[in-house]
């Protein structure tokens, strides 16, 4: 049995965390289970660019393909735009003159198999259904994080995660994002932008249909909502509900748990 098959938790608040900033990086050669930037086969100055932002707080690098990709840019999507340069052309992070700004959305569907064989097969399917429809936007992705939520997913510029996404229902993620609607709730794991209980307490609020100015109380993970004629507060909490194998072919379990959002006395 997949690990994805096994898993009862809720997919809200399961995103990756804080990253506003996502690095692309065209690469055809084959994934290792582990990707480390020293072992990428790219010339050294560029090697030498990714190694800048690699440990920076709020940055990803994420290994991207498909068929027919030169495998020769790297695109940097930084939450509110895309843009790409080529891998080897004299840029910078902090100068824009060589970047190149794309005038469309993409999607990142996880099928790094090598680390977990439910994102190569489930990942598989649903990029291949994707791509046959929208294929500017589609990207065979590495490691987005979340295994066990597969097959993932990642719209940029906005951010979203998405886990355990059907097949047969996949194709309507492209629609909604054609019209700048937000996707079924049920699919999504959150904003990456956000702290994981951010990321609760949004999708939360979307779905019991309250919208207000909300003051984060980030210490103890409240928060307090002013809709007009008031305001109200919400706590929201984790609990430990077990544990379970992470990925497929893992010999640790870790903690798995579920998050609650429970009102606090109206103020």
């Amino acid at each position: 049995m997949l690990c994805s098959e096994q898993m009862l938790e809720g997919l809200a608040g399961t995103a990756p965390e804080m990253i506003q900033n996502w690095i692309l990086v065209e690469y055809c050669s084959a994934w290792p289970a582990k990707i480390q930037v020293k072992d990428l086969k790219v010339s050294a100055e560029f090697q030498k660019k990714l190694q800048e932002i690699a440990k920076q707080d709020g940055w990803k690098i994420v290994l991207i393909r498909k068929p027919k990709a030169s495998g020769t840019k790297v695109y940097w999507s930084d939450g509110s735009s895309i843009r790409w340069v080529e891998q080897d052309a004299d840029w910078s992070w902090e100068q824009n003159d060589h970047w190149q700004v794309l005038d469309h959305p993409l999607v990142l569907v996880c099928t790094h198999g090598k680390r977990d064989q439910c994102c190569g097969i489930l990942g598989g399917k649903v990029f291949a259904k994707l791509h046959s429809v929208r294929p500017a936007w589609l990207w065979q992705s590495s490691h987005l994080g979340g295994h066990r939520f597969a097959p993932t997913l990642l719209s940029l510029p906005d951010g979203m995660s998405y886990g355990r996404v059907p097949e047969e229902e996949a194709v309507e993620l492209l629609d909604y994002m054609e019209r700048g609607e937000p996707w079924h709730i049920e699919y999504r794991r959150g904003s990456t932008k956000l702290l994981r209980w951010q990321q609760v307490l949004q999708l939360w609020l979307e779905e019991e249909d309250i919208y207000g100015e909300v003051f984060l109380e980030s210490e103890h993970q409240r928060a307090y909502i002013d809709i007009g004629d008031g305001m109200f507060g919400v706590q929201i909490s984790y609990k430990v509900l077990g544990t379970c194998l992470p990925s497929c072919g893992d010999s640790m379990e870790k903690e798995i748990g579920e998050w609650s959002v429970d009102a606090i006395k109206p103020i």
